[in-house]
């Protein structure tokens, strides 16, 4: 705390008060106990030179460099982490302090570069610290063997109170400092499950796109257009064999007509042979023949090239050069041998629907082509993706296990640090009764004064101190604050790892109930901060008249019921913000009251 000198300059009168009052009421002791006492007392006397050693800035240091190696850190990301805003914000006096804590000579100061200051910090960090630590604990064994003497020694349980207060203070930093590295491991956890998310949808690609059933419908239409591709060039083949079975017949029947047509023509040349009797006869006959079988094969070929009517006949009711066509007395559906001319014309039709067939099979074949790579491209894009998944889901789990295991270290030591706050309220306590005790025993031995000695005399100086007790109470109750504070951020902590939880249980398969024993934590935490506030407002309820009205009094008292807001009991909001209003009236521009304005600021935007 910033105030820590101002405190231990007022323990320190408290603690020679009441070590002179024990001194001076001793005689009052039986011998035995007197001399358990001085004894103690000297035991005390140690303590405190031990206690005056020891510098509370010293163990700040850590929050700079604990988590950045075991020796010495990379200083660029020490700098780049004492520059960060969020870090300068929390440990900006431990860097300013640095210089000091080290009691560099001046002419080896650094002219205030960072890494300087944390280069000549990290050097001696681990010795400083070590001995620091030290100091207390040998401190604190001593002050135990002084209440072993004198357990209800009012000034070695005051020293006590410090040396817990000190201790528990340097615990909950170093708990900060593991918290730092868990909050680290949840943004891990938050990266697997946020790359898990984002490569989820891609593990379906193939199911969802629907790409397989458009395969599977295309290529049954591409069967579907094979086949009739298939019967299409069935049909140009059965035309080209009828075509080229017809140019056959067709060259036949014209051969036979120009072979009779040479006869004709050759007879006619050579005309009839009179010399015989029958010539004219044979003539006529030959010629006859002849030009039957030119009409006959010229009558085919035409029948060839453009077809017949084979069952139809001339209607023989009528002329027979100008008599209809019938077939089984109808004119409208006769029975057609087509000819050469119409199967050509039929093959160019037909030739045209191969060729429109075949682009289409072609083009189906493309086009499954095409969807058969884009499955491909999918399911590979789902095989990196389950990759992707089974990759981050490892990372997770590793990063789960380092969370819950930094958490897990964190809160014991904010457990020590609440355990050294409770202890050391017990101890101011124990100090504050055997200060109001020392103060009834003095205005006791004060009525046994004479006159003449009672301005000298002890008990008349102490017999109206009941600010003393008072002022012990505020230690108490500041102790308890420490405690309450110690425990919000343990239920913080453990519902923001409670949520962190609960949002990767699915990705990450850690099971539905995996965040409920830290919700439980929570609420413990939150149980026993409200407890630890109440009885720090219990402790500095009555001391406000014992110690003038003090201002700070009023903001210490604000200040814990603040604690009870923050953990949720809202309905005092109004308290607070009226009490630090009262404290800080007529003192805004002091120093001593900008954390109270700070936190007044605070308590007015949450009305």
């Amino acid at each position: 705390m910033k105030n820590q000198g101002g405190i231990a300059g007022v323990a320190l009168v408290v603690s020679l008060v009441l070590g002179g009052a024990g001194y001076v009421l001793a005689p009052s002791l039986q011998d035995s106990a007197r001399t358990d006492y001085e004894a103690a007392s000297r035991k005390v006397e140690a303590a405190q030179r031990l206690l005056y050693q020891y510098n509370a800035n010293l163990a700040r240091i850590e929050a700079l460099t604990a988590d950045l190696g075991p020796s010495v850190p990379d200083l660029a990301q020490a700098s780049e982490r004492a520059r960060d805003e969020d870090f300068a914000g929390l440990y900006q006096d431990e860097v300013d302090t640095t210089v000091e804590v080290l009691e560099i000579d001046r002419s080896r100061r650094p002219t205030g570069a960072i890494e300087s200051q944390i280069r000549d910090g990290v050097k001696a960090r681990a010795s400083l610290i070590a001995d620091n630590d030290k100091l207390l604990a040998d401190a604190l064994a001593a002050v135990g063997e002084a209440l072993r003497l004198s357990p209800s020694h009012a000034a070695a349980n005051r020293v006590k109170g410090s040396i817990l207060t000190f201790q528990g203070q340097a615990m909950a930093r170093k708990s900060a400092g593991v918290r730092r590295r868990a909050l680290a491991a949840r943004d891990r956890v938050g990266s697997a499950v946020a790359s898990i998310a984002a490569d989820q949808p891609r593990t379906t690609l193939v199911s969802t796109s629907g790409i397989q059933e458009q395969i599977a419908s295309m290529e049954a239409e591409s069967a579907e257009r094979q086949a009739a591709s298939a019967q299409v060039k069935q049909t140009l083949a059965d035309l080209d064999a009828n075509i080229a079975r017809l140019e056959g017949e067709l060259a036949a029947a014209q051969a036979e007509a120009d072979a009779a047509r040479a006869v004709m023509d050759a007879m006619s040349r050579s005309g009839m042979d009179l010399s015989r009797p029958d010539g004219f006869v044979t003539f006529e006959r030959d010629y006859s023949a002849a030009a039957a079988k030119y009409r006959s094969a010229l009558g085919r070929v035409h029948a060839i090239n453009h077809g017949t009517l084979p069952k139809a006949t001339i209607d023989a009711s009528g002329d027979y050069l100008r008599g209809a066509y019938v077939e089984n007395g109808r004119t409208d559906n006769f029975t057609v041998a087509p000819g050469l001319a119409h199967y050509r014309a039929e093959r160019d039709r037909v030739a045209g629907a191969v060729a429109s067939a075949t682009d289409a099979v072609t083009r189906y074949q493309e086009r499954i082509g095409r969807l058969k790579d884009t499955l491909a491209t999918y399911q590979q894009q789902q095989s990196a993706a389950a990759a992707g998944i089974r990759e981050a889901q490892a990372t997770g789990a590793a990063a789960v296990e380092d969370l819950i295991r930094d958490s897990d270290d964190a809160r014991r030591l904010e457990d020590e640090a609440i355990s050294r706050f409770s202890q050391a309220a017990d101890a101011w306590r124990a100090a504050e009764v055997a200060a109001d005790n020392a103060v009834r025993s003095a205005a006791e031995a004060a009525r046994l004064v004479s006159p003449t000695a009672e301005d000298v005399s002890a008990a008349s100086i102490l017999k109206d101190d009941s600010w003393i007790g008072a002022h012990l109470s505020t230690e108490r109750a500041g102790a308890k604050t420490a405690a309450a504070w110690v425990h919000f951020q343990q239920y913080q902590n453990e519902t923001g790892l409670a949520e962190a939880l609960a949002s990767a249980a699915n990705a990450l398969g850690l099971g539905d109930d995996v965040a409920q024993p830290r919700r439980d934590l929570a609420e413990a935490a939150r149980t026993a901060g409200v407890q630890a506030a109440d009885s720090a407002i219990e402790a500095i309820q009555n001391v406000h008249g014992k110690l003038g009205k003090n201002w700070t009094v009023v903001a210490q008292y604000a200040g814990a019921v603040y604690l009870k807001v923050v953990f949720g009991e809202r309905q005092y909001l109004k308290d607070v913000v009226a009490n630090y209003r009262n404290a800080i009236a007529g003192r805004e521009t002091t120093p001593a009251a900008a954390t109270f304005k700070e936190r007044l600021a605070k308590v007015e935007k949450m009305q």
